[in-house]
């Protein structure tokens, strides 16, 4: 049986695709697409005894988080990666494989201009609103994405670790950019838009609706100024998997 596993880019809240979703040893083929990169929910170690956030002025991981951070959503990320694998490993025959698409990043360092860059350009644009006034600052310090880009090495890391699949391709790949698409849409605006289809739900209940049309204004302009100053470099991986004998 090939089971194209197609899950949606916007993370729930109980991110079901983790745990059993077949038969054991039924499945020949696995195709996860942009999913694994979305984790089962906020790390718990961001918050202190108090429930307060320790990231702080950011809404993923960025270059003012402090490491504590970096830490917790990494713990997070290997926590459900090894679930996801662990259950397939079930359903999937020997010898089955598995192609998995993620974003990630380049290197060791959590904060670059690449996904996480999207991101600090994210948290730029709420900060830019609380201080004009239309966002409380308690709001930005709360509110937290559920986003994890992992490095080549972790992804074979967990992989290794969890020891019920053979690594047989992993790929780095970099999506070509255009400044702007043919209908004349800025690469920022395009952005924007792809944000606020995986964030609206989410960003509603938070903030509320009445800030969205200027906050995602602000991001995609935020974007296009970037963009002119110097590249951002988002990296998605092609994970290929075979399941051991």
């Amino acid at each position: 049986m090939m089971i194209p596993l197609q899950f949606s880019l916007q993370p729930t809240l109980d991110h079901s695709m983790e745990g059993w979703l077949f038969p054991e040893k039924t499945i020949h083929f696995v195709y996860a697409s942009y999913s694994l990169h979305w984790l089962s929910k906020i790390p718990p170690t961001l918050y202190d005894d108090q429930g307060k956030s320790i990231n702080k002025g950011c809404v993923n991981i960025c270059s003012s988080s402090p490491e504590s951070v970096s830490k917790a959503y990494y713990s997070q990320f290997k926590e459900d990666f090894s679930i996801f694998l662990r259950f397939r490993s079930k359903e999937v025959v020997a010898g089955g494989r598995m192609v998995l698409i993620i974003l990630g990043r380049e290197g060791p360092d959590h904060v670059d201009r690449g996904n996480s860059f999207f991101w600090e350009l994210f948290t730029r644009s709420i900060a830019d609103l609380v201080a004009q006034g239309e966002i409380e600052e308690e709001k930005l310090d709360s509110y937290e994405m559920h986003f994890y880009a992992p490095s080549a090495a972790e992804i074979e890391g967990e992989v290794t670790q969890e020891g019920s699949f053979e690594l047989m391709k992993l790929e780095m790949l970099e999506v070509e950019k255009e400044k702007s698409n043919e209908d004349g849409t800025s690469y920022g605006k395009a952005a924007a838009k792809t944000v606020r289809a995986v964030q609206e739900s989410m960003l509603s209940l938070h903030f509320g609706d009445e800030i969205l049309d200027k906050l995602f204004d602000t991001y995609g302009r935020m974007v296009d100024e970037e963009l002119a100053k110097e590249d951002i470099r988002p990296i998605t991986f092609v994970v290929l998997l075979r399941r051991k004998l």
